[in-house]
């Protein structure tokens, strides 16, 4: 009797949904709102980020097959030729006929629909309790919705549409290669499988071009999900051939980017063709030429001194080429990742009548950062997880990448565009969020057992 009522009052009370197509499209409304947005908001590109002009230029030399080798203005000069490589999307609109400044914002918001899609298609792939898995519709009282949510409509993502090009790029090919696991694990078939992995390979290849510390945080967590679900396999199954293949497929591709790290990292500079140039750029992307380029980084900020700008400067006594000084810094840098600018601490009206238009905003942004942290904290404390190895591939990835900016962020104009790509990891351990640990136990302790159950 009491199991008839509790099924008719579930049957009675079905949760209010919203069907795959609608949230796709929705998706889709964002990104045009953004793009009117950011061009009502600088409709010349001019006066407002150097960055975004230095992108449109070298998104219109490349398209042009100009000298980009020997372009020397604006911000966009410091770029090595890897990661002038991402601006490639770009320069194909540019060759049909788009705006060099349109091009690039509409790249970065294309790539942005696309890590959004990406997230979505995770996101449906996961099954909490009582619900069927790959379902087309998701229930909007949930922690799922409330990730989707935020990835969409997250205020830096409307900051940084002209400037983010290259974090969107590296998001998208992110939650890419989570997704590809995801499937590759999954073991849908043979033709399908080497789809996936194709996409892991190709997903790791734009990290190496990216940053050094996001293709290690991503490695590394991707590794420890694939050790993860093989050992959870190997122990339901005895030795499962799908895990061994999901194992043997992230070690391989792991083996294959490390070794072209080092590689490129010891190659010769002598080859004056593009291909040549973005191969052996590579090498200053490489963790061994970050390290050894950190000491300098430092002693130039302490050089130039402490001021709104800089992040990468020692306090008290340790000088800035000594490991001292990294383990001086390094705690503070940690907490500026995520909580600068901040009022009172960064007057933000002294750094240029730009940055003082913006400065509510971005430090209303800051406020939000540190909210949604604790928020997917507190989730991983109080609440049972959906997937215990993604949320150690997003654990892993969130540390490693916080580590790698704090370690390698120069400015804080920089860093507030940057730290987009902590974006989706928080989100997805917000949606992985199951029912609490308290109810999880009383159940377990109060039910009774069935004693014809084997």
């Amino acid at each position: 009797m009491r199991l008839t009522s509790a099924r008719s009052s579930e049957l009675g009370h079905q949760p209010t949904s919203v069907s795959v197509s609608a949230l796709m499209l929705t998706i889709l409304a964002v990104a045009v709102l953004r793009l009117a947005g950011i061009s009502l908001a600088f409709p010349q590109g001019s006066g407002s980020f150097p960055d975004e002009v230095s992108y449109a230029t070298l998104a219109e030399i490349l398209a042009r097959a100009g000298d980009w080798a020997g372009w020397n203005g604006g911000e966009g000069a410091t770029l090595v030729p890897g990661s002038l490589s991402l601006l490639a999307p770009a320069s194909v609109f540019v060759n049909v006929g788009v705006s060099p400044l349109v091009a690039v914002r509409l790249t970065s918001v294309l790539f942005s629909v696309v890590a959004q899609m990406t997230f979505l298609a995770i996101l449906m792939s996961l099954a909490p309790d009582g619900e069927e898995r790959n379902s087309r519709r998701l229930t909007l009282k949930s922690w799922r919705f409330v990730a989707l949510t935020v990835m969409v409509l997250f205020p830096s993502a409307f900051f940084w549409t002209s400037l983010g090009l290259k974090d969107s790029i590296v998001i998208s090919t992110s939650l890419l290669a989570v997704l590809a696991c995801m499937r590759i694990r999954e073991g849908l078939g043979r033709w399908s499988s080497i789809v996936w992995a194709f996409v892991l390979v190709v997903s790791l290849i734009v990290q190496l071009l990216s940053r050094a510390y996001v293709l290690i945080a991503l490695v590394a967590a991707i590794g420890i999900y694939g050790v993860w679900c093989s050992t959870a396999t190997i122990r339901r199954y005895r030795f499962s051939i799908r895990s061994w293949r999901a194992a043997a497929l992230v070690a391989t591709s792991t083996l294959i980017v490390l070794a072209g790290v080092c590689i490129s990292a010891s190659t010769s500079r002598g080859d004056s063709s593009l291909a040549g140039s973005v191969f052996t750029s590579i090498g200053a992307q490489s963790p061994l030429q970050h390290l050894d380029a950190l000491p300098g980084i430092r002693e130039r900020a302490a050089r130039l001194g402490a001021s709104g700008f800089i992040i990468e400067i020692c306090s008290g006594q340790p000088a800035p080429r000594s490991a001292a000084c990294e383990v001086v810094r390094l705690p503070q840098a940690l907490g500026t990742v995520v909580a600068r600018p901040i009022w009172p601490l960064d007057d933000m009206s002294r750094w240029s009548p730009t940055w003082a238009r913006l400065a509510l905003l971005a430090q209303m942004d800051t406020i939000l950062w540190c909210s949604l942290l604790s928020l997917a904290f507190a989730l991983i404390c109080f609440r049972r997880t959906l997937s215990r190895p993604l949320s150690a591939l997003a654990l892993t990835y969130l540390g490693l990448t916080w580590l790698g900016m704090a370690l390698t962020e120069g400015n804080l104009g920089t860093l507030m565009r940057h730290r987009l790509i902590l974006l989706w990891p928080l989100c997805l351990l917000v949606a992985l969020a199951g029912t609490s640990r308290k109810e999880s136990h009383r159940e377990a302790v109060t039910t009774p057992r069935d004693p014809h159950e084997f």
